[in-house]
């Protein structure tokens, strides 16, 4: 069953949302939405190949989602600040989400050689750089940013996520949310 099968559980008898629960249903979409972009091969995982993706094709990038983990590292914090700035630029909706283990459940997994695979040599995400780069079987994806392409056809789904977001920015620029799991 998928969401555009069902009425969603946090509207009120006039359809409007409820408080914070729109934050609980915007987990319950956006799993939705990762979950098919999974399937149809639409997503691309990691900082910089989110960065790449987005230096070159950021017209297909209908959602960034990256993980708000307090982390202590400069070079990531920058990271994210640019993230931010070009999608608020580029009128990308982005959320953030306290935990990368729920974008590693769904995401993780994907057909081989996925975006969230680093293919390319000289990507930082391949440790090229390194004397000896690791093989691939000892690297581990980046889930702390994860970019969805448009699908080729909009569903009900992507238009439920799409109200949330627009709802819940009104309250924050970058609403934070919990992903269902």
């Amino acid at each position: 069953m998928t969401l555009g099968e069902t009425e969603l559980p946090y509207h009120d008898i006039d359809g409007d949302f409820i408080g914070d629960d729109a934050v609980m249903e915007a987990g319950y979409a956006l799993r939705e939405v990762l979950i098919r972009a999974k399937m149809e091969n639409r997503l691309t995982c990691g900082v910089y190949q989110a960065a790449r993706k987005l230096e070159t094709s950021p017209e297909r990038v209908m959602l960034c989602i990256h993980a708000d983990l307090g982390i202590v590292d400069v070079a990531h914090q920058l990271h994210f600040a640019l993230l931010e700035a070009f999608c608020s630029e580029n009128q990308i909706r982005l959320f953030k989400v306290g935990d990368t283990a729920p974008l590693e459940t769904i995401c993780e997994g994907a057909a081989p050689l996925t975006p969230c695979t680093p293919t390319t040599p000289d990507s930082p995400a391949d440790f090229s750089d390194l004397a000896e780069p690791l093989p691939r079987s000892q690297r581990t994806p980046d889930f702390t940013c994860v970019l969805v392409e448009f699908p080729e056809k909009m569903d009900s789904t992507c238009t439920t996520l799409f109200s949330l977001y627009d709802h819940l920015a009104e309250d924050m620029t970058f609403p934070q949310i919990t992903l269902a799991t």
